[in-house]
């Protein structure tokens, strides 16, 4: 029996209501606060979710296997503390020390992303658990490190936050470079196809010839890969490092 057009409208609320949700409520704070819809205040609305964007970017790689990864907040603190010490070596306050430091905080975050992958992929611990306890650590190993003390950045580097491309903040570049990276990777490759076939049913891909142990710790390096890379863009915004900095951004 065909559906009739209410069920069809009903189902097709349910099946967009986040996006739906979401819409109302921009259109309701544009008509009741003053400015809502300038560029101005809508790039910085963007800018301030770049952040979060990004490290969606690389949970949903991991949850597309069916795992989790509670420690990317601690992994932004890890992150943006290596680079910090990092850009206090002599000679490192320039334009270089800028590059340098982005590849080892995103290194650094790397391979905070391939320690969770080997407990779960090797050691083979709960995801949950893993990235629990490497959330903690994370945070426990920064605060020895650093005993409390603040960290704060070159101006250098916190340029490099603050710069825009044709009045596009770099934040949001950035964002979209990783958002479209993602796509592509998931839609147009044979590691995107891998990865659902994993998610999707573990023992049936690796039967059919995938290395499924290869694919979950690739998923934990990219989550951790694109933490760092959201610490230390949020970072060079921000300035300073404090004990609060990556709390609840896994969340």
């Amino acid at each position: 029996m065909r559906e009739s057009w209410r069920q069809r409208l009903t189902g097709l609320l349910l099946k967009h209501a986040t996006t739906i949700i979401f819409v109302v409520t921009f259109i309701y704070f544009g008509f009741n606060a003053d400015h809502f819809f300038s560029a101005e205040n809508v790039l910085n609305i963007v800018k301030q979710a770049s952040f979060v964007g990004i490290i969606a970017v690389g949970m949903t790689f991991v949850l597309l296997t069916a795992g989790i990864d509670l420690s990317v907040g601690s992994n932004m603190y890890v992150s943006a503390m290596a680079v910090g010490y990092f850009l206090q070596l002599p000679g490192m306050q320039g334009g270089f020390g800028v590059f340098a430091g982005l590849v080892v905080g995103l290194a650094t975050g790397a391979v905070f992303g391939a320690v969770n992958g080997f407990c779960v992929v090797y050691l083979r611990i709960t995801p949950f658990l893993v990235t629990l306890a490497t959330m903690v650590a994370g945070h426990g190993i920064v605060t020895a490190i650093t005993e409390s003390f603040g960290i704060d950045y070159p101006r250098a580097f916190i340029a490099f936050g603050a710069a825009s491309i044709l009045a596009v903040p770099i934040p949001i570049i950035v964002f979209a470079l990783v958002v479209v990276a993602a796509h592509i990777v998931l839609t147009q490759t044979a590691f995107g196809r891998q990865l659902y076939a994993v998610g999707n049913d573990p023992e049936g891909a690796r039967k059919a010839g995938v290395d499924t142990d290869r694919i979950v710790l690739s998923v934990y390096v990219i989550s951790g890969l694109w933490a760092a890379l959201a610490g230390v863009m949020l970072i060079a915004l921000v300035g300073r490092l404090n004990q609060t900095f990556g709390v609840g951004k896994e969340f």
